[in-house]
């Protein structure tokens, strides 16, 4: 009983740290995007930071930080490293823990909007594609001719332990007028 306790406080502690940082890395985000003075300003001279990731269908809002470290899952989502950047061709991916940040990824469906909000533009996407894979395909993270982002969380998402397989979004970019959903015949993955 002592172990599931204290199990239980390590999670909570662990979800609270990565609320903290999340909150404060908006605010510190959002002053920069409006030009104002915060104190906190200069943590975004660190270039740690890219952006805001936001899909509303699934209500998910999540800062971006470069890397995917322990450190960085825990309290960000991350850009995995050697693919592009949002504001360059290609295809930018972004890694997060299924139990933390990516959690709401579950609830992704085709055609759904992906936001991406940097300090050099917004740019935004529409979801093409979702699959499950095995960890060690990594042609999901092939660099691609066209500007598209990849999302990639552990499968399944309730799995205790390490989970076998990837979940895998794939959305490509389009203008920002270009708000309503395409015309698919292709079926969306159940839920």
């Amino acid at each position: 009983m002592v172990i599931g306790l204290a199990a239980l406080a390590a999670y909570g502690v662990m979800l609270a740290h990565s609320k903290v940082f999340q909150i404060y890395d908006r605010w510190t985000f959002r002053g920069t995007l409006n030009g104002e003075n915060s104190p906190a300003k200069d943590i975004l001279e660190i270039p740690s930071v890219i952006g805001r990731l936001e899909i509303p269908a699934i209500d998910l809002s999540v800062m971006v930080l470069r890397g995917t470290n322990e450190w960085t899952l825990n309290r960000a989502a991350g850009h995995i490293e050697g693919t592009a950047l949002p504001w360059q061709q290609g295809n930018f991916a972004i890694a997060g823990h299924r139990d933390g940040m990516f959690r709401p990824l579950k609830g992704i469906s085709r055609n759904d909007l992906i936001r991406v909000t940097t300090l050099k533009g917004t740019y935004q996407y529409r979801v093409d594609k979702i699959q499950i894979v095995e960890p060690t395909d990594i042609r999901v993270l092939a660099p691609s001719p066209k500007p598209e982002i990849t999302l990639v969380t552990c499968y399944p998402f309730y799995f205790i332990g390490d989970a076998p397989k990837r979940f895998v979004v794939t959305a490509h970019r389009v203008e920002e007028n270009d708000s309503e959903p395409r015309a698919t015949s292709l079926p969306a993955l159940p839920r």
